[in-house]
């Protein structure tokens, strides 16, 4: 799922529809995810990825771990990585490693495929 940020202005809101529109509709979802109420998301999936959000505690309340991928985040969730209750992984390639070599990251994954829960993306700007 990818969940436009509620502060996107209407400019950057339409630019980003009208690229996702270009994408294939099958691989996420983007419409229902941005209008939907966050709780009712973060009640359906195994992970969240972000730049830098407040949803990183939010997420903790419903045992949802986050991926934080920028300096931001990394310095403003410190506490939270030293604990190993968000990760902060700095590129795609990472975050794709993160779960294809982490046996339990995998399998909460495919836990929550099982499941039809999918993983939550509310920024699409990860480094590549």
């Amino acid at each position: 799922l990818v969940r436009i940020h509620p502060s996107t202005n209407k400019m950057e809101y339409k630019k980003l529809l009208r690229e996702f529109s270009q994408i294939n509709k099958l691989k996420f979802e983007y419409i229902y995810s941005t209008k939907l109420p966050l709780h009712t998301i973060l009640r359906n999936v195994s992970f969240h990825v972000t730049s830098v959000s407040s949803v990183v505690i939010e997420a903790l309340e419903f045992n949802v771990k986050s991926i934080v991928f920028s300096i931001r985040g990394k310095n403003y969730y410190q506490y939270l990585i030293d604990n190993n209750k968000v990760f902060f992984l700095n590129n795609t390639k990472s975050i794709i490693n993160f779960f294809k070599n982490n046996n339990s990251n995998k399998i909460a994954l495919l836990k929550s495929l099982k499941n039809k829960k999918i993983n939550y993306i509310d920024k699409l700007s990860l480094n590549k």
